[in-house]
């Protein structure tokens, strides 16, 4: 009898500290941005893309037509969310349906890439099995984030929580020349090795793009954005794919979106690392982004925004 009981307790005991450890992983990773946007519910008017499109300011681009159903940032990172059918797929999951939706689709090559060596088919995209393929509808969805998305020691659970911040976010305060050639050099050469020669441009991610615009256009506005980044980066892009503009406004025309290319006044703004726009610059970014999209949906959803900065780079 006694020993019944020492097992019965003990199995008590366990299922303790299991929920607790269950308990700590929920409230540890509820401070991380995935987890929250995963869990954030439906929106009317979303920003997309990979992590270039990540540092855009919802609340900014919102401010500019406050009547209007506010953005909700939705973009993650080149890991996680390039264009397929399993960023699709979250994408529609997170989608409510509204009068006056606006959809953000931030574009570059390599989150239309995929690598070269492999079939060209999505059940071998990189994304498969990340966060983004999870379900967040489905039974005790907090708990099974963690468990199935949690890639630190559960050591470091018990210790302090620390709070993620982007290299170029020093509360405002523009880098040093020499911090913004060191990162810029680095990460030139980080995408000169992992993506540039090891990459290749994926019909199925474009066919993907397409066929999401397609979706999105039944549902609201759609704009096709390429978000500003260093003179060099450009350069990289232009090496990987010559003609990747091209494809871009051949896409908004065949869907009958608007474009917004931020390329030919790239250098008014600041990439410190070469890729990802500094905070202040993010934020004046998205509130122009915002004003071209109120401008243009007054004129009736007009061609004119597909090539706005032409003017600029002459």
């Amino acid at each position: 009898m006694a020993r019944g009981i020492q097992i019965i307790l003990l199995v008590l005991a366990s299922s303790l500290v299991f929920w607790g450890i269950l308990e700590r992983g929920k409230s540890v990773q509820s401070s991380e941005v995935a987890y929250q946007k995963i869990f954030g519910g439906q929106h009317e008017s979303m920003i997309l893309g990979t992590s270039r499109a990540a540092m855009l300011d919802a609340v900014a681009m919102s401010s500019v037509n406050p009547s209007a159903a506010p953005f909700f940032n939705y973009a993650f990172h080149l890991g996680a969310s390039p264009y397929g059918p399993k960023y699709t797929q979250s994408i529609l999951n997170h989608i409510k349906k509204g009068d006056d939706n606006v959809f953000v689709l931030c574009v570059d090559p390599w989150a239309l890439s995929s690598k070269k060596g492999t079939q060209d088919d999505s059940t071998f995209f990189q994304e498969n099995g990340t966060f983004i393929d999870f379900d967040p509808t489905q039974a005790l969805p907090e708990y099974r984030y963690f468990l199935n998305h949690y890639s630190n020691p559960y050591y470091s659970l018990f210790l302090p929580i620390k709070v993620k911040k982007h290299l170029e976010d020093n509360e405002g305060k523009k880098p040093s020349e020499a911090f913004i050639k060191k990162h810029q050099n680095a990460k030139i050469e980080y995408y000169k090795k992992e993506h540039l020669y090891a990459d290749t441009l994926s019909a199925t991610r474009l066919q993907s793009l397409n066929n999401l615009i397609t979706t999105l256009n039944g549902q609201g506005k759609v704009y096709l954005v390429r978000l500003p980044i260093s003179e060099e980066m450009i350069a990289l892009e232009e090496e990987y794919a010559p003609n990747f503009k091209e494809m871009m406004v051949e896409l908004s025309e065949n869907h009958g979106v608007g474009f917004i290319d931020f390329y030919p006044i790239a250098d008014q703004f600041l990439c410190p690392d070469g890729n990802h726009l500094f905070g202040p610059d993010a934020v004046r970014v998205s509130k122009m982004i915002g004003e071209f999209i109120k401008s243009d949906q007054s004129q009736g959803h007009s061609d004119t925004i597909r090539h706005l900065f032409q003017t600029n780079s002459n």
